[in-house]
């Protein structure tokens, strides 16, 4: 099964970026995964420590520079891997702000993979409601199959994989095009896990060994995709 990982970072946190350079580094056999890291106006000293890792790892920077909205930072990221011919079986993502405290991460995900029928999309699994204008926006999407939003305690909303911390089948990542090139910050977590339910493809809820989302929300905000 052959994986690449991808990983935002951004500003001068070096704790959060450390922590999570510091679980790559010791994750089995990281040296077979290809690791690829976007660097938003991360300061001197957590682009040293990064780049350590990345010479430990075999990783490589797509981008280091001022700082990018999230999903055309990701665009740009997935683009190669639409047009490649490769095997590529899974994307992983990962923001800055997760916690890999289990070394046996990825060998552990790769088994509940393979015990399962037709995995597709994995993560941890939240929820929200949708606010106004967003199920307007949902229909505008080139992957809208005019399948009815999901109930959840009653009201239309969508369960979906944090999105801190994700795994995407690559099949599906090029069948949708993802991610959407309306998102530009926030709200694509929410969007992927619509954008799954649309096509009637299976999220499994599964983060042995990563905490995503494990610190105060920094930088860049915006209001939700599609939401007046």
């Amino acid at each position: 099964m052959k994986i690449r990982i991808f990983a935002l970072f951004f500003g001068d946190y070096y704790d959060l970026h450390d922590r999570l350079v510091t679980g790559l580094e010791n994750t089995h056999g990281i040296g077979d995964t290809e690791l690829r890291v976007w660097l938003n106006d991360v300061s001197p000293k957590c682009s040293a420590r990064i780049k350590k890792c990345l010479v430990r790892t075999g990783g490589t920077i797509e981008y280091e520079g001022k700082n990018v909205p999230k999903y055309h930072a990701m665009r740009r990221m997935f683009e190669p891997l639409k047009r490649d011919g490769d095997q590529l079986d899974w994307v992983v993502w990962f923001d800055d702000d997760t916690n890999i405290y289990k070394p046996d991460w990825i060998d552990v995900t790769k088994k509940f993979i393979t015990d399962k029928i037709t995995p597709v999309y994995i993560g941890e699994k939240w929820f929200i409601h949708w606010r106004p204008g967003q199920w307007d926006f949902i229909q505008k999407a080139t992957w809208y199959k005019e399948k009815p939003s999901e109930l959840i305690k009653g009201r239309p909303g969508v369960n979906f994989a944090q999105g801190a911390y994700w795994w995407l089948r690559v099949p599906e990542l090029r069948q949708l095009d993802w991610p959407d090139p309306r998102l530009s910050h926030n709200g694509g977590d929410t969007l992927l896990g619509e954008a799954i339910y649309q096509q009637g493809w299976p999220f499994h809820v599964f983060n042995y060994g990563v905490k995503p989302n494990d610190a105060k929300r920094r930088g860049l905000s915006e209001r939700p995709a599609g939401d007046r």
